[in-house]
């Protein structure tokens, strides 16, 4: 029989940056928003995805093994449907407005 063993991992976005013990990198960035709507109640902050890092590898500065995850499909996975697709739309019309800016600076 195998056995899962809990990892150490760092998981940032934004503002904040949380150290948790999980069994995978996804499961990991989960408990971590978990903790930053915990902590910082309405004020948390997300930049467009979470990063998920091995904590051996955040130490280390080793970025390249970092894992990414959209911040709406963690969202969604929380049950947070709404707020996962709210997120989404704002994060399109955003990428839709820097294209139009490129556009018309040439």
């Amino acid at each position: 029989m195998i056995k899962n063993k809990l990892k150490s991992y760092i998981v940032s976005s934004a503002d904040w940056e949380y150290e948790v013990d999980e069994l995978d990198s996804e499961s990991a960035a989960i408990s971590a928003v978990i903790l930053a709507f915990k902590n910082q109640s309405r004020n948390t902050c997300f930049s467009t995805v979470i990063m998920v890092n091995k904590k051996k590898h955040h130490i280390n500065k080793e970025i390249i093994k970092s894992k990414f995850f959209p911040v709406s499909t963690v969202l969604e996975k929380l049950g947070m449907s709404f707020l996962a697709k709210q997120f989404k739309q704002y994060n399109s019309s955003i990428n839709e407005i820097k294209n139009l800016k490129k556009r018309n600076s040439y």
